[in-house]
């Protein structure tokens, strides 16, 4: 693709235009993160190039085996396996300044920790860059002598714990390359002052069987790191056949039926059932960008978190909208070129000889 088509090879949106004109050979996941996350939850590895198309052929060959079609198979993935990817984290449970292991409590307690009690409660800290900033003064005041390295990369792992660590991440509680057990996030931040390790995550806790990683080229994944995402895949796999028989619990609460939508939200949301895509039109100040984003945020808090974006705790609102270039939300926008239209884009037409032949310009062309 990168030969024949460098221009839009690498964009999601190219990828869904080919797989519009060949379902039979794509996948409808356009995003890479996402075609690698359904091929962990099948327990397969997926493949070591990176790129859009690489893993068209698992999904292909998966579709033929089922008898169903590309969408089909895609639909039911997401069904099966939530439509939005999670990360795996590990988090150390033992503490080299009083040399002893927090493992049984967090076991225990279902929660997850970390210590560094010298950084009071951050459930006040903004998930910004300032935010960050906080937690190292924080670190720099208690000692003020202390390795700018170290105190960065400590501020990096509590800043990570407060906001990255989302709502159904996975957590491998861990002592060297020893996993003491998989647990599954599912809430908030709070802060127990009375605990060694005060800054925690309640979790569910899906394996208690210890095991070693299976990669460990180089070194140990995550060595001496308190909070570190995992992605060598080896790892990731393993932590996916341990919990295969697990269920994935649904996203979020389900208090009861939710308030339907109205006016044009309402809309747009039975274009999207019966279509798939919609397109808001009309010059410009009428609200064409309000409404679709409006619209965005209440269709994803309810199929993410069965409530109304209203509802959503800080958190979950951070993880439908991004927490701005430290991770990608749920909710995104796409800005076009002013001078670009929605037509111009690769044109199919038929050339003399009855074959089909693709150029780029306008549809309107002749």
């Amino acid at each position: 693709m990168n030969r024949v088509a460098q221009d839009v090879s690498n964009l999601a949106w190219g990828h869904k235009y080919l797989y519009l004109m060949s379902p039979e050979k794509l996948d409808d996941f356009h995003n890479p993160d996402y075609q690698r996350f359904h091929l962990m939850r099948l327990l397969q590895p997926p493949p070591q190039q990176e790129g859009r198309y690489v893993a068209a052929g698992r999904f292909v060959a998966l579709a033929h085996l089922l008898s169903v079609t590309m969408n089909n198979l895609t639909a039911v993935l997401n069904r099966r396996d939530g439509r939005t990817p999670y990360s795996y984290w590990r988090i150390g449970t033992f503490s080299y300044s009083d040399q002893k292991s927090y493992w049984e409590t967090m076991r225990q307690g279902n929660f997850i920790a970390v210590g560094l009690s010298q950084v009071v409660d951050l459930s006040g800290i903004p998930n910004t860059k300032a935010g960050k900033d906080q937690i190292r003064e924080a670190l720099l005041a208690q000692d003020p002598h202390a390795n700018s390295s170290s105190v960065g990369r400590a501020a990096q792992q509590l800043f990570h714990f407060r906001w990255s660590i989302a709502l159904d991440d996975l957590v491998l509680a861990s002592t060297g390359a020893t996993v003491l057990g998989i647990g599954r996030v599912t809430g908030g931040y709070r802060y127990d002052p009375s605990n060694s390790f005060p800054h925690q995550l309640p979790v569910e806790w899906l394996s208690l069987e210890a095991w070693q990683q299976p990669d460990q080229q180089s070194d140990i994944e995550g060595k001496l790191t308190t909070v570190h995402r995992m992605t060598r895949p080896r790892n990731l796999l393993e932590v996916e056949k341990r919990i295969y028989q697990v269920p994935l619990p649904p996203r979020g609460p389900t208090p009861g039926p939710l308030p339907r939508l109205q006016g044009i939200p309402a809309r747009v949301q039975a274009i999207l059932e019966r279509k798939g895509q919609v397109i808001l039109y009309g010059p410009p100040g009428t609200g064409k960008t309000y409404w679709a984003e409006f619209t965005a945020r209440q269709l994803a808090a309810r199929s993410c978190f069965g409530a109304t974006f209203e509802q959503l705790t800080t958190e979950q609102q951070a993880q439908l909208l991004g927490n701005g270039n430290l991770a990608r939300g749920n909710v995104r926008m796409c800005s076009f070129h002013p001078c670009i239209g929605y037509l111009e884009h690769p044109v199919r037409h038929l050339t003399g000889h009855s074959t089909t032949a693709y150029r780029w310009g306008l549809e309107r062309d002749p």
